[in-house]
């Protein structure tokens, strides 16, 4: 095992893996613009939080593998189709979704192969956890896995004879388990050479912040409404009058007196226009269909 090349690369992983970690915050809806959002003192501070990146990763993956993946045997052999569906039998519903959900958010997804109790599985592993390491040839020739237990880390090693079992600082904690695979026991799914730059959270990320922002922004508009200010002309009450009147829903002015709501003007086709564009943006640029809208038959 080549242990400087894997610390080289652990650090490059290290230094990297904050925008793997930036696009898990956004599909969970944790984005920019709901934690920077600026609050004003005393006025109405609605956060809305709408999670683009979600439903079309959510879409995408239902689209792929939303039915079981069938089989076709090349030579016209049933017996190995039957033997691929005997031997992958007892993975988790849930897998094939579970490794393309990953594929595409971050643009590329890992599956650690393994044997337990003579059966073989499979599990995913996102780049926040993981990374590999190529050689000229872009052959796999180490991967890496890191994990946490009772709040250490720890890094497994994968090659193509042995599991090198490290701590966080790169210390044996036990002995190298050998595997039967004769190669690093893992595949790579990837959307394609660019990475995560070549994703959907790459693409609208700063569309959904300005949707949630302005949509925040006039869902605040709205709501003060309800404590808008109200402008007395030639007129004075006692605080407690004003009170009865608030209750009553009466306002009582002199003769030459008058009063009226000091609002703002909100042009609402102007913020209206400006959510459909922005929705439209990100539909356009991820290339979905908004299923919301009447679509014309051919």
């Amino acid at each position: 095992m080549n242990l400087e090349l894997i610390k080289k690369a652990y650090q490059d992983w290290t230094m990297n893996k904050w925008e793997y970690n930036k696009a898990h915050d956004y599909y969970k809806g944790d984005t920019d613009a709901m934690r920077t959002y600026k609050m004003v003192t005393e006025r109405s501070n609605n956060k809305a939080n709408v999670n683009f990146l979600k439903k079309f990763v959510k879409e995408e993956v239902s689209y792929s593998v939303g039915n079981d993946i069938t089989y076709i045997s090349k030579s016209s052999s049933e017996s190995i189709v039957n033997d691929i569906d005997y031997y992958l039998g007892c993975w988790k519903e849930d897998h094939d979704s579970n490794l393309t959900k990953n594929m595409i958010l971050y643009g590329t997804a890992f599956e650690i192969c393994y044997i337990s109790n003579k059966e073989l599985y499979a599990k995913v592993v996102s780049p926040r956890n993981g990374f590999a390491i190529k050689n000229s040839n872009e052959e796999l020739v180490y991967f890496a896995h890191i994990y946490s237990l009772n709040d250490k880390e720890f890094i497994d090693i994968y090659d193509n004879k042995f599991i090198y079992h490290l701590d966080g600082m790169f210390n044996q904690v036990k002995e190298p388990t050998p595997h039967i695979f004769g190669v690093v026991p893992v595949g790579i799914a990837e959307l394609s050479e660019e990475g995560i730059k070549d994703t959907i959270y790459n693409d609208i990320k700063g569309l959904q912040d300005s949707y949630e922002t302005n949509l925040s922004d006039i869902s605040n508009e709205i709501s003060d409404f309800r404590t808008s200010y109200l402008k007395l002309i030639n007129s004075q009450i006692e605080e407690e009058d004003a009170k009865k009147m608030k209750k009553m829903g009466i306002i009582m002015t002199p003769k030459d007196g008058d009063a009226d709501w000091l609002i703002k003007n909100i042009n609402d086709s102007f913020i209206q226009n400006t959510l459909e564009r922005l929705e439209k943006d990100m539909y356009q640029i991820t290339a979905h269909i908004n299923h919301n809208e009447r679509l014309q038959s051919n």
